[in-house]
């Protein structure tokens, strides 16, 4: 228990610093494990920064197209305020003809304070479910949830390389002692089957 929450505020800690660039960076490699058949085997399309990782406008940050003007997009805020005027920015653009119509969306509202209720993360899935997007392929991990999303062992890689945080082998333990040699591993390496 106490390991979990070391894991918790090293997590927390290491939001706080996170520049808007690499939150967005999380978010996109987040939604790749989360959800690799939307994410990881397409072409991510990534918008919201330049080719020296500078934020610039363009929304979706990042996206997969997923059919003529339709994306499922990527959305990170680092907003100590107010993580909810930014998903009343994304609602009003999904709506507007002049942006892409989303097929999906994933969200992370990365200030490790915010503690959304169940009811309003319900409400925010409502009215992007209102768009016509299926609620299977809406995620909002905001503050409190982010972090518990963080702790899933899945995302080990990401806690290093984006928030620095190393990993702990505490979960593995010896179960026989000695040397690893055995002559019946051998037959790995010489099957007819080319293994």
């Amino acid at each position: 228990m106490a390991e979990t929450s070391v894991l918790q505020n090293g997590i927390a800690e290491a939001l706080r610093r996170l520049s808007p660039n690499d939150l967005q960076m999380l978010a996109e490699d987040m939604a790749r494990i989360k959800f690799p058949n939307r994410f990881r085997h397409a072409t991510l399309v990534r918008q919201g920064r330049n080719l020296e990782n500078q934020t610039r406008k363009g929304w979706p940050d990042a996206f997969v197209p997923t059919g003529p003007n339709r994306v499922d997009g990527i959305e990170a805020t680092r907003d100590r305020q107010s993580w909810t005027s930014h998903l009343e920015e994304d609602v009003s653009k999904a709506k507007a003809p002049s942006h892409y119509d989303l097929s999906g969306y994933f969200f992370v509202g990365g200030h490790p304070d915010h503690a959304p209720t169940t009811r309003e993360i319900t409400e925010w899935t409502d009215r992007f479910a209102a768009l016509g997007i299926d609620r299977s392929a809406i995620t909002l991990l905001v503050g409190r949830d982010l972090i518990e999303e963080l702790k899933a062992p899945e995302y080990v890689r990401i806690r290093q390389m984006r928030l620095g945080l190393p990993s702990a082998v505490s979960g593995f333990q010896l179960m026989i002692a000695g040397a690893l040699s055995d002559n019946r591993l051998g037959v790995f390496s010489t099957h007819p089957g080319g293994i």
